[in-house]
């Protein structure tokens, strides 16, 4: 499994670009778990972020759960990109 989570200037619009440009080479290898299938678990993320709450946290695992259903059969790795898994800009300096 390798997931970007997406945290500000970390590539993420990068990695997400070559995914889309070579998804047909990829598919045989790795499937590409991105977009609506992990809205809902991005949502979670960024309520977590902002709340605390561990049942945000929690929504977020089941919807990750069910973006993964069914992949574990088929053999191939999995490549997670999801921006919203970050939770958010971390506040600071230079943020």
């Amino acid at each position: 499994v390798l997931v970007h989570p997406g945290f500000p200037r970390t590539g993420t619009g990068s990695v997400r670009r070559f995914l889309a440009a070579n998804r047909d080479a990829l598919a045989p290898h790795a499937a590409v778990i991105e977009g609506p299938a992990v809205a809902e678990a991005e949502d979670a993320a960024r309520h977590f972020a902002r709340h605390g709450r561990a049942l945000a946290l929690a929504d977020c695992a089941e919807a990750l759960a069910q973006a993964f259903a069914g992949l574990a059969e088929d053999g191939r790795h999995w490549v997670l990109s999801a921006a919203g898994l970050s939770g958010g800009v971390p506040e600071g300096e230079g943020w």
